[in-house]
This record gives C-alpha cells, sequence and structure tokens, in this order.
C-alpha cells in the first residue's frame, strides 16, 4: 500500500510587543502580517499559511528577536506604527515550513 507524505504546513510567525494598550494587539498584529504579504507573498507550496503569535516585553525585545531572526537566516518584516509615537510594534516572518524549532524559546502569545 503506499502511503502519501503529508504536506509540511508554512507558518508566518508574528512577535507582537505586550507593553501597548490591549486594544491595538489586533491591528499591530494585522499590519505585520499584511506587511509581510506584501513582501514575501504566498508560499511556494501554494498551501494556506499558518499563523504563530508571540509575545515580546517590549520594543527592545522585539529589536533583539530580529537579530536572533536575522542570525538565523530567517526574513522578516518589522512593522514601525507611526501614530502616538509608538515606535515599532511587530514582527512578521516569510512563511516557513522549517523554522518551528528555532522558535521553542519564544511564548505564545497570551
Amino acid at each position: 500500500m503506499k502511503t502519501t507524505k503529508k504536506p509540511k504546513i508554512p507558518y508566518t510567525y508574528i512577535f507582537l510587543r505586550k507593553d501597548m494598550k490591549m486594544v491595538y494587539y489586533p491591528i499591530q498584529a494585522a499590519h505585520a502580517a499584511q506587511e509581510a504579504g506584501i513582501k514575501f507573498g504566498a508560499h511556494k507550496s501554494g498551501l494556506p499559511i499558518h499563523f504563530a503569535l508571540f509575545e515580546v516585553k517590549n520594543e527592545l525585545e522585539l529589536f533583539k528577536t530580529s537579530k536572533y531572526l536575522e542570525k538565523h537566516g530567517i526574513e522578516f518584516v518589522m512593522f514601525h506604527e507611526p501614530d502616538d509615537d509608538t515606535g515599532y510594534t511587530a514582527i512578521a516572518t516569510k512563511p516557513y515550513t522549517d523554522k518551528k524549532d528555532l522558535m521553542k524559546g519564544f511564548n505564545f502569545f497570551r
């Protein structure tokens, strides 16, 4: 009997600052995801992209996360919110099927 290989699901990893007002959370995550979609487009597999949402403490931690991603060759966009002098609020990566192990040190957003 022939078994079919289950396709790997592409994930975009989103990192969101936790030090903002709660009302900003979904908006900033959506902004980052939209920017990643514009920059990177659909995954080469053609499968729907899933999202994993992680939290970072503040803007400094967001920049530390960007350095970690760069070190591991993970492409991403950082979203800058110009309103209310908010600064950089979120990161969204290119969709990947093989980077889950590199995300184990991050906390899911709560």
